[in-house]
């Protein structure tokens, strides 16, 4: 009997992992209409995010130029607080594996933790606090940057 449990949990747990994988491949550089034909209709639409539901998951992607450039990773499940269900270690494996074959370590701290691609053209960061993934391009980030710059230098005008 104890066998036969084991067994069954030992296949729900290869069932999660292949149909995460399988949801999990909405990749930067695609297109809305990949990621509507991958996911189905989006949940939510707001400017350059489409948000979709898929195996638990919430997956939340930004487009430049018609192309995905950056994809946020989040549980669907959230406490009474609203806070998002934590996603494991092998969950992010394979979501940053979706998106490219090799990553590497950019820094780990208690804060969170970073990964880039080895010719940087992409960059990942999960923070424990806000229990999401990210994965973007680098060009998504010195976007960010200049609107960030931008918007400092009109709120301070005239100080």
């Amino acid at each position: 009997m104890k066998t036969q449990n084991k067994y069954i949990q030992l296949m729900a747990v290869a069932l999660a992992i292949f149909a995460l994988t399988e949801f999990a491949q909405a990749r930067i550089g695609e297109t809305l209409a990949q990621c509507s034909k991958r996911y189905g209709r989006p949940v939510s639409t707001s400017g350059e995010v489409t948000v979709y539901r898929m195996a638990g998951f919430l997956v939340m992607v930004s487009t430049h130029q018609g192309v995905v450039d950056r994809i946020l990773y989040r549980k669907e499940a959230e406490n009474v607080l609203g806070v998002p269900a934590d996603i494991s270690k092998d969950e992010i494996k394979m979501l940053l594996k979706s998106n490219a074959p090799t990553w590497e370590v950019a820094r780990v701290a208690q804060i969170g933790n970073w990964w880039r691609t080895p010719s940087e053209s992409l960059l990942s960061m999960w923070t424990p606090a806000e229990r999401h993934l990210i994965v973007t391009t680098e060009g998504w980030l010195e976007r960010r940057r200049v609107k960030e710059k931008d918007e400092a230098a009109r709120v301070t005008k005239g100080f």
